[in-house]
């Protein structure tokens, strides 16, 4: 699983958690990419894990956006968020999968 391989890569690399939050800093998200496509261990990560860099980064941020708005929908509630039904449907069928992988990703360097 990815999120093991790149907490392993962050382990071994004590600075490059560091160094990829100061390139956001000074140039947001693609800076980031490209910190962690210059990084011999997290570009490894992200070529097995058959992404962009961009989808790799990306792809935690939309799950949890989905997520919030199935969980919202269970409670009654309305989200501003727009998510399609196919996608809330998809999440629902894999729910439990999908929170094992977001908790996994989660507890990466700086996870809560």
């Amino acid at each position: 699983m990815s999120g093991e391989k790149l907490k392993a890569a962050f382990a071994a690399a004590p600075t490059l958690q560091s160094d990829i939050v100061e390139n956001v800093k000074k140039g947001g998200v693609s800076s980031m990419m490209t910190a962690m496509e210059n990084h011999p261990k997290t570009a490894a990560i992200i070529k097995a894990s058959l992404l962009s860099s961009r989808e790799f980064l990306l792809v935690p941020s939309c799950v949890q956006m989905t997520a919030s708005v199935y969980n919202s929908q269970a409670q009654g509630t309305v989200v501003g968020a727009v998510i399609s039904q196919e996608t809330l449907a998809f999440y629902a069928e894999n729910k439990t999968e999908i929170d094992q992988l977001v908790k996994n990703w989660r507890m990466g360097p700086g996870g809560r």
